[in-house]
């Protein structure tokens, strides 16, 4: 028997407790004019095989659904309504029936089990979505189920329907994956594989080549996504102008120093030191993605000259950027802590200690607290390192 949700278990306990009757009186009951009465009876379980078939054909679809979620109805009952005119009916067979055919163990018998699965593959190509869907939500991490269900379920155009299948089921190959890949699914099922647990090189590949821009993103956030390089490289040509895949190329563990290089060419500032965090660079990597970001910096920098003509002086607030900047350019500590503490108010002890520590996050609120704008605490965090070489506390 499956376990029913807390509702169904307070419906089940209060059925079991009903005054015993005999088979006549339900016999009599099952053929009541009130419907009331009828549905009252089909929600015992204590009631014989035979009339909770009859009472799978009554008229009302109240009383069917009664029948539908009673655990005790008989597998040719559940067959029965399987294709009921009634779609809550349907509905609630598969609420039922769907964990049933997934948790049963090795003491079901097999012809309860083999009922249940026909069942369950007529209501997994029901007319209506939102019966198909409870059938793909209950088998999406099943391994003991049909596969040919599970694969129809997968390529449903749907996607409330393939979603649960698509980003979960086991049973599905990454040759299976593929073919629904190329053959151009529901918009968002391309993000669900995507999504799944280890998605394999060949896999990645084919989301790569869709160039669906949620599909990539969603590929690229997932670390658990055997990219390759090659791979990889692709996207890297194209991200330049696909800000959503920014993020999640620059949060990718292990990417290849001359990846890292490219992605820092073009994400934003407060990016970066994630690039380095991540990745676990050495001085020389480190060093080759320093130069990059400088040299991107400087382009910005003097494109910002060109387009400011003959404006008056910077204000106060680039002076002090300009100043620290310049500073670090040259290496020079003293002028650098003299800066900072003049901006920030702090002691140079404190200055020296955040600068030492090496910390983005430090390093960064002291830059905040100075007045200073993201381009000069990336300037601090990726070259103060060379003037404060070694912690001091």
């Amino acid at each position: 028997m499956t376990r029913l949700p807390i509702a169904g278990r307070r419906k089940a306990a209060a059925a079991d407790h009903l005054e015993p009757i005999s088979y006549e009186q339900s016999k009599a009951l099952a053929r009541a004019a009130d419907v009331k009465v009828r549905r009252d009876l089909a929600k015992r379980r204590d009631l014989r095989p035979e009339i909770l078939y009859f009472l799978a054909e009554d008229a009302s679809e109240l009383v069917r659904r009664e029948v539908a979620s009673n655990p005790k109805t008989p597998a040719q009952a559940d067959m029965l309504l399987a294709a009921d005119a009634n779609a809550d009916v349907r509905a609630t067979l598969a609420r039922k029936i769907a964990p049933l055919a997934r948790d049963s163990g090795d003491d079901t018998p097999d012809h309860v089990r083999d009922h249940a699965l026909k069942a369950l593959d007529t209501l997994a190509h029901d007319q209506l979505p939102k019966v198909r869907a409870i059938v793909a939500e209950e088998m999406k991490s099943a391994t003991g189920v049909p596969r040919a269900t599970v694969l129809s379920l997968a390529r449903d155009v749907a996607l409330m329907v393939s979603a649960p299948a698509l980003e979960f089921s086991p049973l599905l190959s990454d040759t299976d994956l593929i073919e629904v890949i190329e053959g151009a699914p529901v918009k968002g099922a391309l993000s669900c594989i995507a999504r799944r647990t280890d998605v394999g090189t060949a896999v990645a590949d084919a989301i790569v080549e869709t160039r669906d821009v949620d599909a990539v993103t969603n590929l690229l956030a997932n670390d658990s996504a055997q990219i390759r390089e090659e791979t990889l490289d692709r996207v890297i040509d194209q991200a330049p102008e696909i800000e959503p895949w920014h993020r999640p190329l620059a949060h990718r563990p292990d990417l290849p120093p001359r990846a890292v290089e490219r992605i820092a060419g073009f994400v934003g500032s407060a990016l970066i030191v994630t690039l380095a965090e991540r990745n676990g660079l050495d001085p020389a990597d480190l060093r080759e993605v320093t130069r990059a970001v400088q040299s991107r910096l400087k382009g910005e920098a003097a494109d910002a000259g060109k387009k400011a003509g003959n404006r008056p002086a910077a204000d106060s607030e680039q002076t002090a950027d300009t100043g620290v900047q310049a500073a670090t350019e040259r290496n020079d500590r003293s002028q650098i802590v003299q800066d900072l503490v003049r901006s920030s108010g702090f002691a140079p002890a404190i200055v020296e200690r955040i600068l030492h520590s090496r910390s983005p996050r430090a390093v960064t609120a002291l830059a905040w607290k100075a007045g200073l704008n993201m381009r000069t605490a990336l300037y601090l965090q990726l070259r103060t390192p060379r003037a404060f070489p070694a912690p001091r506390f």
